[in-house]
């Protein structure tokens, strides 16, 4: 967290890279198949790396990591609203919105997605207005 907050966001994917690798060596998937904390660790670890991977625009990295953390992880908002960060960055509108919307159909009050899709949704009307009025 304190290498994130201080824009070193290099050595911060470093240290969740080494950290998801420690927790992979400690906790094989036999030993979390009941234990909902070690995944929501693991998860947020993922969710880390990632916010990471956006910030170092590995954009690619960033998708196959969201990818991963939603197939694992479906009915955890945040995964949902760190997956459309990842669209929103690749420029994927429609994939971002749909990731809030399921991000929001999990958590109503999800403050990030609720903010995240209304400013989507205002700036496709805006280019849709726009588009309108070229061309004509």
């Amino acid at each position: 967290g304190e290498l994130f907050r201080s824009h070193q966001y290099s050595d911060a994917a470093m240290a969740y890279e080494m950290s998801l690798d420690e927790w992979s060596k400690n906790n094989s998937t036999s030993n979390i198949t009941n234990n909902n904390t070690g995944s929501l660790d693991r998860a947020l670890l993922q969710s880390n790396l990632i916010a990471c991977y956006l910030k170092l625009q590995r954009y690619e990295d960033a998708l196959a990591l969201s990818t991963r953390l939603v197939t694992e992880n479906p009915r955890w908002a945040k995964g949902h609203v760190r997956l459309a960060s990842t669209y929103s960055a690749l420029r994927r509108s429609n994939d971002a919105c749909n990731s809030l919307q399921r991000a929001l159909q999990l958590d109503p009050t999800h403050p990030t997605a609720r903010t995240m899709l209304a400013n989507k949704l205002r700036r496709t009307r805006h280019q849709t207005a726009a588009t309108a009025l070229t061309s004509k």
